[in-house]
């Protein structure tokens, strides 16, 4: 018995030697999903919209206690399919699909920390609702007149800019800018920040944005 035991000694030093170690039980996704809410909460920190989609498409995948109990490394194809079919019946494509796309950033989360080999095919569904609405001139006119201030000039910038809402929350004084771009008359805003490098872009201002935009920092400085 010591001789076996001096030999599996010996086995674990030498696999050692060469960078071989053994792999830690993978967690389940229940553990693994406390991991991965502290990081959406850190990366995603000034999009708390964000934060909220991630944490609530968790708290969904987490019902299914077959997905929820299963470990990592376990979380194959088939039980995938299986989720999908159970989670069909109650709600729609596009909301499954929410859920997948939640799914399969946490395990390729799990992958890049070396907590799983790899990440199953997530396969999205088909059947998504296209839920696009035109605003014609009429409807944006009825809403510019009824919409109470601050919704007003806010609906003023996102119309005539195209203006993301997280992009307009985010303007500054000092984003605004009178002198005017080549092509342009009345100035335009610097967009600082967003989802990639492209987000970061200068927007020349119309007459009604210019207008509604000087309207609102004399009387911020008048106050």
């Amino acid at each position: 018995m010591a001789r076996q035991i001096e030999a599996a000694h010996r086995t674990a030093l030498a696999k050692g030697e060469v960078g071989i170690r053994e792999r830690q039980k993978a967690p389940t996704l229940s553990h693994f999903a406390d991991r991965f809410r502290s990081f959406i909460q850190v990366r995603c920190d000034a999009k708390p919209n964000t934060v909220v989609f991630y944490h609530n498409k968790l708290e969904r995948l987490l019902r299914f206690d077959f997905l929820a109990d299963a470990r990592l490394d376990s979380i194959d194809e088939a039980l995938i399919e299986r989720f999908v079919s159970e989670r069909r019946k109650q709600v729609e494509p596009a909301t499954v699909n929410r859920e997948l796309a939640t799914l399969r950033r946490m395990l390729r989360l799990a992958q890049e920390w070396k907590v799983i080999d790899r990440v199953p095919r997530v396969r999205l569904l088909h059947g998504e609702r296209i839920r696009d609405f035109v605003l014609d001139r009429r409807a944006e006119r009825q809403y510019l007149e009824n919409a109470p201030q601050p919704l007003r000039d806010i609906a003023l910038l996102i119309l005539e800019t195209g203006l993301r809402i997280g992009e307009v929350l985010m303007l500054q004084c000092e984003h605004i800018k009178s002198e005017a771009l080549p092509g342009a008359r009345f100035g335009y805003l610097r967009v600082v920040t967003g989802k990639s490098r492209n987000a970061r872009r200068n927007i020349p201002l119309t007459d009604k944005v210019a207008l509604m935009l000087r309207r609102r920092m004399t009387e911020a400085d008048s106050t």
